[in-house]
């Protein structure tokens, strides 16, 4: 294959289309190639704030059985927090419960006047440290339970930036779900800023003569949409244009 042009595309979230912040699209003055050529798209650089949340409406729902008929749904406000902010929230919602943290093994014990269960339709429990579990419900042993892993208010391990494109990429979680175009580690502190720069210019063939509009979803690793509380992000992205040769 012989390399032609490039065209770099610059992309910041205020000015899309249509769409919202982690779900944008942009479109542009047409692109197109004749059919024994092709576009590869890579993601050359971006600026990312660190706007979302530890705790957020994707993981702050506790689902507790008191019996077999009767359960309570706790949620926390979402928020960045600490994991003593974090026990406090905790503390604040399960009015009742003894609440106990072992910082040497990261671990939580819930107690209770008698035996209860959290159910796994609870979507906090990679963060109290019962991600994982094979059963429907996690019963109480003696009024008590105890976290089976570690706590982990790390709930971002990267931001998947995916697209439209249907392409050789290829996603272990979840084959359909949107092409992921590049995985951005999550480094600094919340409130600041995220930034990404290409280490190996790797780019991705979108099987397409004619470019015209993208689609750009920030996403975490499970595929959920990033929420960025209404801070925007910058982009910019590269199109080559390659001729194919057998």
């Amino acid at each position: 294959m012989d390399h032609i042009e490039s065209f770099q595309i610059h992309l910041n979230s205020k000015y899309l289309s249509q769409g919202t912040i982690n779900n944008a699209f942009f479109y542009i003055q047409t692109i197109e190639v004749p059919s024994d050529y092709q576009l590869h798209l890579s993601v050359i650089n971006a600026s990312i704030p660190y706007s979302f949340y530890n705790v957020n409406s994707n993981n702050n729902k506790l689902v507790i059985y008191f019996s077999e008929s009767m359960s309570t749904t706790y949620l926390f406000n979402t928020g960045n927090y600490t994991i003593n902010q974090f026990l406090t929230e905790l503390q604040s919602k399960l009015v009742g419960f003894t609440i106990t943290y072992d910082k040497i093994k990261s671990k939580l014990t819930l107690a209770y006047t008698t035996n209860f269960t959290i159910s796994t339709t609870s979507t906090c429990l990679d963060i109290l440290g019962f991600g994982d579990v094979s059963s429907s419900l996690l019963s109480s042993i003696n009024n008590t339970i105890t976290s089976i892993n570690c706590i982990n208010l790390q709930a971002f391990q990267c931001i998947c930036v995916g697209t439209n494109f249907i392409s050789s990429s290829i996603s272990i979680e979840n084959q359909k779900k949107p092409t992921v175009i590049c995985c951005i580690p999550i480094s600094g502190n919340p409130n600041s800023m995220i930034t990404y720069v290409n280490p190996s210019n790797y780019k991705i063939n979108i099987f397409a003569s004619m470019f015209s509009m993208i689609n750009i979803k920030l996403m975490d690793q499970y595929s959920n949409y990033i929420d960025f509380n209404g801070c925007h992000w910058s982009m910019t992205i590269q199109l080559d244009i390659v001729k194919f040769t057998m």
